[in-house]
């Protein structure tokens, strides 16, 4: 049985959790449940114990919309061809929720932080968080694991390549 409660969406958050910095610039959707963190590990997560399986992602996710993200979500959803109603991947749905509620510019800024992302001041787990929020802007840059070794390695700092 899948619990509903545990997918309380906010897109809000969604980006909010990504930097600190572009909270204060997202639109608040009123409401009941938001859209949420569509792309976050918790997410996948609640996914995955509920057995959700691909083709049903964004039919589950878009029943947690109401308010003015539902509204939305209706009007995107019928301006879409029947056969890509019928055939619409998580993908495609995470793509236009972030289009709505994420704007580019605001993805680009993340996009470029992720690549200035340097370990300073913080511990190697700080910094290892940071890069994991804000790698899931910038996947284009991290086309395989060892790319995204190799950024993690480079923001390092010195003292801590070393052991």
């Amino acid at each position: 049985m899948i619990n509903h409660n545990i997918l309380k969406y906010n897109v809000t958050a969604y980006c909010r959790a990504m930097s600190e910095q572009v909270s204060s610039h997202m639109p608040k959707v009123g409401g009941g449940p938001q859209p949420d963190e569509v792309n976050t590990p918790n997410t996948k997560k609640v996914f995955r114990i509920s057995h959700v399986i691909n083709e049903d992602k964004v039919n589950y996710a878009s029943t947690m919309f109401t308010g003015e993200a539902l509204v939305w979500w209706e009007a995107t959803f019928e301006a879409l061809k029947e056969y890509d109603q019928k055939n619409l991947s998580w993908g495609m749905f995470k793509a236009r929720l972030l289009e709505k509620y994420c704007p580019i510019d605001m993805r680009r800024r993340l996009e470029k932080e992720f690549l200035e992302l340097k370990q300073g001041g913080m511990i190697v787990n700080e910094y290892e968080t940071q890069f994991n929020q804000k790698a899931q802007f910038a996947t284009k840059y991290i086309p395989t694991g060892d790319d995204k070794i190799q950024l993690f390695m480079e923001g390092l700092r010195y003292e801590s390549t070393i052991s």
